[in-house]
């Protein structure tokens, strides 16, 4: 995929099976994209290459399960890596935590990618918050499902409900029933 071979050299932590997963459920989306939890946009370029997509993060760099990786300001990386890229017309910014986002959320979403916070409160939140939201047959993936370094991620998902029905290395794909 010609996309991830721009894509692979931003830093991130996913890979190109994964990369060409998302790719292809934005594609074929027909309502709003979401992503929550862009970093520096690794996975934001590769949304961004498959059409419009909203991309919301604090970009303050804070991964509280992973504290040997020091706190910075993601922001400068997002802007070079994704806006000032070639995709960059097709993403809208929304600096914040999604929970500050999806209680006034108008849009249907047809794809909603989950790569932030990985204990279990702030994936359910998300879950729960975006589910009224979601469009019928939409998607949801959610990165480091099934990662052994991160179980939260997949017990929030049964807990909620969300029914995955295919994994991608770590990237667990599904719906609400």
């Amino acid at each position: 995929m010609a996309v991830w071979r721009v894509a692979e050299r931003i830093e991130g932590w996913f890979a190109g099976k994964e990369a060409e997963a998302l790719y292809n459920l934005a594609k074929a989306s027909k309502d709003a994209v979401v992503e929550v939890g862009s970093y520096v946009g690794r996975s934001s370029y590769v949304l961004a290459a498959a059409g419009p997509v909203t991309c919301i993060d604090p970009f303050d760099g804070v991964l509280p399960l992973s504290p040997h990786i020091k706190p910075k300001d993601t922001w400068i990386g997002f802007k070079k890596n994704v806006l000032d890229s070639q995709f960059g017309k097709n993403v809208t910014v929304i600096r914040g935590r999604d929970e500050e986002i999806f209680p006034t959320w108008t849009k249907p979403v047809g794809f909603l990618f989950l790569d932030h916070d990985h204990r279990d409160g702030p994936v359910r939140r998300s879950l729960l918050g975006w589910k009224p939201h979601m469009a019928k047959n939409a998607r949801v993936a959610l990165h480091d499902y099934g990662h052994e370094r991160y179980p939260e991620v997949k017990s929030a998902c049964e807990a909620v409900g969300l029914r995955i029905e295919r994994v991608v290395l770590t990237l667990g794909i599904g719906y609400w029933p």
